[in-house]
């Protein structure tokens, strides 16, 4: 007789069935095989994107350089009296600022450039006295009858450089850039 009592026990029975064993995870020769793969590309991109990082840092000091020269140009013209722009080198740090040609670059507001940044001397051409590179601008905003240029390279960074120009007396500025052979002065940044 099939009752409630015994239907409830054939529920309840236990049955044997076979779950299967699923180990979840990887092989140790998975594991080296992708960490190998990561660390080989890891290599040949970490070059190039020190290099983009390089020449980001150094891009961003040539746009402040252009900045500041032509802020001494537009201080010139508005206040009718000679401006200067001013460059150095401070500690390792290169700082620029802006000031009167009758004040002395000591008593300038000096502000930093990033860091790794460095005046490149034998491509700098602006005129140097007591370790600051100088560019006047008269009331006309011209250049006091000197061009040049300022060139900046990267601590460590191969021969990547950047440069900005005063190119004519005029006052024109523009920026250029390292390039594989010398202009006619021996001067690869032009």
């Amino acid at each position: 007789m099939w009752t409630a009592k015994h239907s409830l026990r054939h529920r309840l029975k236990p049955r044997a069935i076979a779950i299967p064993i699923r180990v979840q995870g990887f092989t140790l020769i998975e594991l080296l095989t992708v960490v190998t793969v990561v660390g080989a590309l890891a290599a040949i991109a970490a070059p190039s994107w020190l290099a983009m990082l390089n020449a980001q840092r150094l891009n961003s000091a040539q746009d402040r350089v252009y900045q500041v020269m032509r802020q001494a140009q537009i201080e010139a013209s508005n206040r009718s009296i000679d401006w200067e722009a001013g460059f150095r080198e401070n500690n390792g740090i290169v700082e620029v600022a802006t000031f009167s040609a009758n004040t002395l670059p000591v008593h300038a507001a000096w502000t930093s450039l990033a860091s790794g940044i460095q005046i490149d001397p034998a491509e700098t051409t602006l005129a140097q006295t007591n370790g600051v590179y100088r560019i006047q601008f008269n009331s006309k905003g011209q250049s006091n009858g000197q061009i040049g240029r300022l060139t900046l390279q990267v601590e460590n960074g191969g021969g990547m450089r950047r440069c900005v120009y005063v190119s004519t007396i005029l006052g024109t500025l523009r920026k250029a850039a390292n390039r594989p052979t010398p202009e006619a002065d021996g001067k690869y940044c032009y």
